[in-house]
């Protein structure tokens, strides 16, 4: 009897490098992970899975409707809510990493695209967001397979629909994937390539797919009209000037550019050998670069920038280098010495705890801006390990003096816990682990606001004067010792922060002083 002979089909090289790739980026984003939720925003994502609300930021505008349903449905399989969004980051991330390199094969040879996946990969800006329960690292996944799929002319009919199930996670992304491949679209005259009835049910379907989630998502607030009244009182957009938007955004800049510092490096000690080479340069790859690279980044830069905003157009502010790496006008080495960097900055550039004075008023602060620039650019906008275990002890140690104080027989007539503008920043975490307290935050732009966080929900009143009379105060260990210890009646102490339970005769006067010291 004939043996029977099986082949086994050998995986495609390219698709291997790329799940390579994927896998390395898995396991490095699980070597450290934040243990508690800080940023407001993904609190509002996961209090939004429990129950969704615009009004209460439950999440913040303008919606990210699919991206809190998908949290609510996993939350049901694996219950933890802040173990569901810290594997949607990381998986956002594998995903990223593996069409990064496909898409940069589409180009580049395959060192050179390996070499350029590890830069975006060991980024400490893409390397942090991967890390913590943000939501940033869809935009690299997202942006990456959308002109992945826009070189194939088969896929092209897919992309509205992928587009407007994309805004539905995150409406930025969709809106500026939109911009990008109708802009290509037009621009390389695809249409050519299809009929006008495809295009037209391409995009009906399209439409369809982007109503099922901006149908409900304007519902849950009564309607349009009353959905756009809420950009009025809980706008995402911060009001600040066109410079002070640049001199945030040129804080989180700086973990970009170190493979470009490199490339300069070698650049300037061999420029006269540079002379003879010549760029060979793809003119349609380069369109779909400065298409890629230019709307968002003039936004960016005009209208607003925050936090993880780069990832959207990390991968084509590389590709650059690629190009440079490809026609030998650099090295392997300044950018294989970047990626070293760029590990080296993660897990070992150490937080540097801002100064009280660079939180003051800035009408009163006696440092000057570049000396508050370099502390909040290695301090709250640091892309490093460092800055998620401050975080982490930052938590701890409040919610320490909190349950401290509760265990105590404390003042009767204490309803609330203030964290003043030195600890305000954990304020929404410590809303998720402490549900059933009242915190409130002070209002630096408005005398005698607070905003109250009470169960779910998060409102703005007036009064904090009266409101002090009831609180107890967390405030840093430093402020506290300079500003608040003759105030204070008793005190419970961290290593970080101070518990104060204010005497009553001195509540005008603490009153008064936070308003000269942080009221804007």
């Amino acid at each position: 009897m004939a043996s029977l002979k099986f082949k086994i089909a050998k995986p495609d090289s390219e698709i291997l490098t790329a799940f390579v790739l994927a896998l390395i980026t898995l396991l490095t984003r699980l070597i450290y992970t934040e243990h508690y939720f800080v940023d407001a925003d993904t609190v509002g994502f996961a209090l939004g899975s429990v129950s969704y609300s615009l009004e209460f930021t439950r999440p913040h505008l303008p919606g990210y409707f699919l991206h809190v349903e998908i949290i609510a449905f996993l939350r049901k399989i694996f219950g933890n809510v802040h173990t569901v969004m810290l594997l949607l980051s990381v998986f956002y991330s594998s995903l990223g990493a593996f069409f990064t390199y496909l898409l940069l094969r589409k180009w580049l040879n395959k060192i050179t695209s390996v070499i350029i996946s590890f830069l975006v990969i060991t980024n400490p800006m893409v390397w942090y967001y991967g890390s913590v329960t943000d939501s940033y690292t869809f935009d690299w996944f997202f942006s990456v397979f959308i002109v992945y799929l826009m070189l194939d002319k088969k896929y092209v009919l897919f992309i509205p629909l992928l587009i407007a199930l994309g805004a539905g996670i995150r409406q930025s992304t969709g809106f500026f994937l939109a911009v990008i491949f109708y802009l290509f679209f037009f621009w390389e005259k695809l249409y050519k390539n299809f009929k006008f009835s495809r295009l037209l049910i391409s995009h009906i379907i399209a439409a369809a797919a982007g109503l099922t989630w901006l149908i409900p998502m304007v519902n849950s607030a009564d309607g349009i009209e009353n959905y756009l009244k809420l950009y009025s009182a809980n706008s995402p957009l911060p009001r600040i000037s066109i410079f002070q938007n640049f001199y945030q955004m040129s804080s989180y800049l700086v973990f970009v550019i170190v493979p470009y510092a490199a490339a300069a490096v070698e650049i300037l000690f061999q420029w006269k050998s540079l002379k003879r080479i010549h760029l060979q340069i793809d003119y349609k790859m380069l369109k779909l670069i400065l298409i890629w690279l230019i709307p968002p980044l003039l936004f960016f830069i005009f209208i607003v920038y925050s936090k993880g905003y780069f990832l959207l157009i990390i991968v084509p502010f590389y590709i650059i280098l690629g190009i440079f790496l490809k026609d030998g006008l650099i090295s392997p080495a300044p950018l294989i010495i970047s990626v070293f960097i760029n590990v080296l900055i993660f897990f070992y550039f150490p937080y540097n705890t801002p100064s009280i004075e660079s939180m003051l008023n800035p009408m009163i602060r006696t440092i000057k801006n570049y000396e508050v620039w370099y502390e909040r650019t290695t301090s709250s906008y640091l892309m490093a390990k460092s800055r998620i275990e401050y975080n982490d002890v930052s938590m701890e140690e409040i919610s320490f003096l909190i349950n401290q104080y509760s265990g105590s027989k404390g003042r009767g007539d204490i309803s609330y816990f203030f964290l003043d503008p030195t600890s305000s920043y954990f304020a929404r975490g410590l809303q998720y682990e402490f549900p059933k307290l009242k915190l409130i935050t002070m209002n630096q732009l408005s005398m005698g606001k607070y905003v109250l966080y009470e169960n779910l929900d998060i409102t703005e009143k007036r009064g904090l004067q009266d409101v002090l009379k009831n609180c107890v105060i967390i405030s840093r260990s430093d402020f506290y010792s300079e500003y608040l210890f003759k105030y204070s009646g008793s005190s419970f102490s961290s290593s970080k922060y101070e518990l104060m339970i204010p005497d009553e005769k001195f509540i005008k006067k603490i009153f008064d002083q936070y308003n000269f010291l942080f009221l804007r």
